[in-house]
This record gives C-alpha cells, structure tokens and sequence, in this order.
C-alpha cells in the first residue's frame, strides 16, 4: 500500500489486482487485474506522479489508471518476487528488492 503525493489517493496491490482508491471517502476508484502475474508490491512514481508502479513475479508493471485505466508497461526486473518498492522525491528513480537477494535502482 502507498499514498500518492498528493495526498489524495492510496493505491493497494493483492496477488489478483491493484487498486486506486479516494483519501476522501474510501471508494476504489480504478482497479486492474494482475492478469495470472501475482502482485506483491506498489509505489507511485515520483517523476511521472500518475503512474503506479507494481511489482510482482520478475516483472514491474507500470500502470497509468487516471487515462488509460486497463493498459500497462512490463519491464523485465528481478529473476524472483519483487517484495518491496520505494520511490526517491530528490531524484525521481525507483529502489526495488526482490526475493532474488539484489536491490536495484532505476532510473
């Protein structure tokens, strides 16, 4: 789970979907389907602030759901789970661990 910087939305991944949901009054606004991909982590990107991004099973899943709410972007990662993801503010690049045992930075 993680607060979008706004402050406005929080986004929460289960292994079956993702979803977006209002600060507000706690209704889920978008949520897309892991597609048999499980997902295990989420962090919104710090650059591109209307993107999730999600890690699961080796891949990361970069999702837009404020304009095309069902497409995302795969990214080949880790070669296991990807656990946890953190976003840095100062220079917009993204911290992923994974069951693998390496930390990787993306920029």
């Amino acid at each position: 789970m993680c607060w979008h910087m706004s402050g406005k939305y929080l986004a929460s991944v289960s292994e079956d979907s993702a979803r977006i949901w209002s600060a507000s009054d706690g209704k889920c606004l978008y949520e897309l389907c892991s597609g048999g991909n499980k997902f295990q982590s989420c962090t919104f990107h710090p650059e591109y602030v209307q993107v999730l991004v999600i890690g699961s099973f080796e891949f990361l899943e970069m999702w837009n759901p404020f304009c095309q709410s069902s497409i995302t972007q795969s990214c080949s990662a880790h070669t296991d789970i990807i656990t946890s993801l953190a976003g840095s503010p100062l220079d917009g690049t993204i911290a992923s661990v994974s069951h693998d045992q390496w930390i990787k930075i993306w920029a």
